[in-house]
Order: structure tokens, then sequence, then C-alpha cells
């Protein structure tokens, strides 16, 4: 069974957003290693070649979302994005994949399966709902940052963890 739904930030897992909130803030300036960690968490997870790619594409990401607001829906140019949606849109056969291209995919108990980078830019700029899919897939993909970080990023992202956690409370 599938549900395309709206859901709030707040009711999201969002236990493993903290390295992606952290490039927000270091993209206003609110923190100096949210890059540097990121890149680390990309490479380990993606592969080098990948990760500062993948940094831009947060940065535009935010930028867009600085200049347009969140588009809820939105022509997918990336072929990556396309095989995903192709792969997902087999679950919804009555529905075409441009109904699905800009919905966070989320688990039945509200993990995230795709969308961290956009939950993380939603959560920042306060918008209130996200267009979601809840799927019956699972995921054993879980982000764990205890291998390629050192105590002291460890410490700097559990605070931002923290600082986005008090912005969930405040604002939902």
């Amino acid at each position: 069974m599938s549900e395309d739904v709206d859901i709030k930030p707040c009711d999201i897992d969002t236990s493993e957003l903290s390295v992606f909130y952290a490039v927000i803030e270091q993209h206003y300036n609110e923190n100096d290693y949210g890059f540097d960690i990121y890149r680390k968490f990309a490479s380990d997870r993606w592969g080098s070649e990948c990760s500062e790619l993948r940094l831009i594409r947060m940065l535009s990401l935010i930028e867009s979302v600085d200049r347009r607001g969140y588009v809820r829906d939105y022509n997918i140019t990336n072929l990556d994005m396309i095989l995903k949606m192709r792969s997902i849109n087999s679950e919804f056969p009555h529905q075409s994949i441009d109904e699905h291209h800009n919905r966070i995919i989320l688990t039945p108990d509200y993990k995230i399966l795709n969308g961290r980078h956009r939950v993380a830019v939603c959560i920042y700029n306060n918008i209130s709902t996200v267009p979601c899919i809840i799927t019956n897939r699972t995921s054993n993909d879980k982000i764990t940052h205890n291998n390629i970080l050192t105590p002291n990023e460890m410490l700097s992202l559990n605070t931002t963890h923290a600082r986005m956690s008090s912005k969930l409370i405040r604002t939902y």
C-alpha cells in the first residue's frame, strides 16, 4: 500500500539529518564545519568522485528555495533521479512519474528513503508541510558517522542536531 500525503517535517524521523542541516548553516555563515563534514560523509557514502558534486547540488537546492520557495512540482533533469522515480513508479501504476517527482519517500514509520537534503532545507526554512509518499518498503540504510568523523566533528554535529531539533519544537 502507498499513500501520497503532506507531512509536517516535525513528524518525520530527523535523526539522520544533522550532516545536511550543517551544510545549510554554513551556507548562512552559522558554522564553519558543515561543508567539510558533508564532503567526508558524501565521500564515504557515494564515493569521493561525487562528494563535491553532491555538495554543489545541495547548495543549489538551498539557493533555489531562497529564490522560489519550496517547489512542490518541478521537472527532473537528472538521469539518476528519473531512473529512481521510474523504480518508485512501479509501485504506483495508476499515477505518472510527474505526480511523484518532488515527493519525499518515507517508510511507514516515517524514516526517509529519499529526500534528506530537501527535508533539511524545509526544516531550516520553516516550511510547514512537505509532499511525501508513504511506501511499504523498509530500509536498512542507516546513516552513520562514527567511523569517518573526528570526536570534535561528532560534537559539532550533535550541536547542529540540537539546534535543528529545537527549531522543530518551536515551529510546529
